[in-house]
């Protein structure tokens, strides 16, 4: 959603294991950066910063790192392929 008091985009995402995070993203040069503060994570990860990116190929490619204080490590790297079959329907 966007936020006229920062002027930026922002995401809430809150799950089942017992943390929340509120995030920032930002789209530049066709990639889109997002920085997620992280909240009650049971490994102690406090940040999550990841890069999204639409290839050619039509892929979807999302890499991030985590970050406990200011100690971090490499994330997930996922590549989301289009589905040839896939089919939009109305139902």
């Amino acid at each position: 959603m966007w936020n006229a008091e920062t002027k930026q985009i922002e995401a809430h995402y809150f799950t089942n294991a017992g943390f929340f995070t509120r995030s920032t993203m930002e789209v530049k040069d066709g990639k889109i950066y997002t920085r997620e503060k992280v909240t009650g994570n049971a490994q102690g990860i406090t940040d999550v910063e990841a890069v999204t990116e639409l290839l050619p190929s039509g892929e979807l490619h999302v890499k991030s790192r985590y970050f406990k204080g200011s100690e971090s490590s490499d994330g997930h790297e996922i590549f989301y392929k289009p589905a040839a079959d896939a089919k939009v329907s109305a139902d």
